[in-house]
């Protein structure tokens, strides 16, 4: 059994679990309408539409993100190559493209622009609301 809870705390708690509840319920009213939104912009060629009453817009932004993966970075290979056989190792161990080390010598002149124009990256979109509040 807990210890007793104080009552202003277990007020707010509640509180909280009631506003998730309802931010639950309204992100996936908000995802639903993006689903129906979001696809006719970019068929239409629309980089926004604005609200009737023109207090908001909606803003589609495309943007080139580097891909990210923990794959590789969750063990140091220092702490545990020791600990495995070389044949585990073999399976386990790859070599990988260290991007710090890579753009520090495109600075120094010893790698080509057109290496780290390989970078590989995704497509993403940010849908916006931009308040157009009048001052």
């Amino acid at each position: 059994m807990p210890a007793s809870i104080r009552k202003d705390i277990q007020v707010a708690v509640d509180e909280y679990v009631r506003l998730y509840e309802q931010q639950k319920a309204l992100k996936e009213e908000l995802d639903a309408l993006r689903g129906v939104i979001e696809p006719y912009m970019k068929e239409q060629g629309l980089p926004n539409i604005t609200a009737t009453d023109g207090r908001a817009r909606l803003e589609i932004t495309e943007q080139q993100r580097p891909v990210m993966n923990a794959r590789y970075t969750t063990y140091d290979i220092q702490d545990i190559a020791p600990l495995l056989s070389a044949s585990v190792r073999k399976k386990c161990v790859v070599e990988v493209v260290d991007k710090e080390k890579l753009e520090a010598l495109h600075k120094l002149g010893e790698v080509p622009a057109d290496v780290l124009a390989r970078k590989v990256t995704k497509s993403t979109s940010s849908f916006t609301v931009r308040s157009m509040a009048h001052h």
